[in-house]
C-alpha cells in the first residue's frame, strides 16, 4: 500500500492519463512489461487495474486509484505457482475511502 499527494499544479483534469502515468513509471522503475491494465471507477474516483510482468517469473497485480490529487496505490508481487485471486480480492476489497 502506497499513497502519493500529487502538487497542487499538477493536472488531474484526466484522472485515466494520471493514472496511465503512473503506471508506466511503476513498470518502469522495475524493468516491467505492463501485461493487462483497465481503468474503473473506485469509491468516488478512477483506478486503473493492472498486471506487470518482470524478469525471473515474478509479476506484480495492482489496482491504483486517484481522487483529486490523492494517489493511492496497492500492489502484490507474487510468482504464479503462488497467487491468489481470493487473496489478492479480500486484499484489494479490505481498502475504503474515508
Amino acid at each position: 500500500m502506497g499513497f502519493s499527494r500529487l502538487p497542487q499544479e499538477v493536472n488531474t483534469s484526466n484522472p485515466d492519463g494520471r493514472l496511465e502515468a503512473a503506471l508506466n513509471g511503476e513498470a518502469r522503475d522495475v524493468n516491467g512489461t505492463i501485461a493487462t491494465a483497465s481503468f474503473a471507477a473506485f469509491q468516488g474516483g478512477r483506478a486503473i487495474d493492472y498486471v506487470i510482468s518482470m524478469s525471473g517469473g515474478s509479476s506484480i497485480k495492482g489496482h491504483d486509484i486517484l481522487v483529486g490529487h490523492n494517489l493511492y496505490v496497492m500492489l502484490i508481487v507474487y510468482k504464479l505457482e503462488n497467487y491468489s485471486d481470493s487473496d489478492y480480492s479480500n486484499f484489494i476489497n479490505s481498502f475504503r475511502l474515508q
